[in-house]
């Protein structure tokens, strides 16, 4: 049985992942070494999750942003390569500009982040390149869950309040389980790619905010009147710019079996089904 660590195990991703057997939290800080190495000796296949993903606050702590981010992934990539541990990074579609407007980057799109975030990324993906190991980077848009519909704002849709959401961002939105099980079946896939491989993971559908909140609407029978579909690109709360084209091509993932063209509609339904459990009364 393959043994799989994955760093980042209480963020949204992690949770997940945590959740099934084959799976053990890598609880070191990535920033220290010796914890690292002793919580990795017995891995196979490390995902590398544990990151700083705030936009916002990358761009204002880039040297903490660069630490965690780029300083943290290399020493995974040293001690994965002498012990020959595979790795899976995750990756951002903010390692892209988001330009032109009809946008969708596959494998093979150079990249060309706009804010630190993405900066570090990508650096971090440079870092994971020059492992002995074999790695795949795995990039993805947006993941959702019941937990991010609330903290968004569906609690007070349902109360009838407005909220604000923008029109000229979009993304690929995917339910966080459905990317954690879409991992899973990378370290048996592995050897199907190059020593160091590249894969898109995330839905088939490219939405606006704005869009995605209107699906919510529909589903649960809101007034959808509530949305205020915001169209000015800054209001002044943003620190850091960003690729308003997101989302990612991942017709690639969905070849090799990985994924599935999952709609936007099973995404949510899932999400909704959480936040109905966990915040309803």
């Amino acid at each position: 049985m393959i043994k799989i660590g994955v760093t980042g195990y209480n963020g949204l991703l992690g949770k997940y992942l945590v959740g099934m057997k084959e799976v053990k939290p890598i609880k070191a800080n990535i920033l220290k070494e010796d914890q690292l190495k002793e919580e990795l000796q017995d891995i196979d296949v490390l995902i590398h999750a544990a990151a700083l993903t705030s936009v916002d606050y990358c761009e204002k702590h880039p040297d903490e942003a660069f630490g965690v981010n780029v300083r943290g992934t290399a020493n995974i990539v040293n001690i994965c390569s002498e012990s020959n541990i595979q790795i899976i990074f995750i990756s951002t579609d903010h390692v892209f500009s988001g330009k032109p407007r009809m946008f969708s980057p596959n494998e093979n799109t150079k990249p060309s982040p706009i804010n630190i975030y993405g900066l570090t990324k990508y650096a971090a993906e440079a870092m994971v390149n020059t492992s002995d190991s074999r790695t795949i980077i795995v990039r993805t848009s947006k993941l959702i869950n019941g937990d991010w519909l609330y903290e968004n704002g569906l609690c007070d849709l349902k109360s009838g309040k407005e909220i604000d959401t923008p029109k000229f961002i979009s993304k690929s939105f995917l339910h966080a389980q459905y990317f954690a099980d879409a991992l899973l079946k990378l370290p048996r896939k592995i050897y199907d790619f190059e020593y160091h491989g590249l894969i898109n993971i995330t839905s088939a559908y490219h939405l606006s905010y704005y869009e995605l909140w209107s699906q919510v609407c529909a589903m649960e029978g809101i007034d959808a009147n509530l949305l205020v579909g915001r169209t000015i690109k800054f209001d002044g709360n943003e620190l850091a710019p960003r690729p308003f084209r997101g989302g990612l091509d991942a017709r690639k993932a969905q070849k090799m079996g990985i994924i599935e063209p999952l709609s936007t509609q099973k995404t949510l339904e899932l999400a909704l089904r959480e936040y109905h459990e966990k915040y309803s009364n």
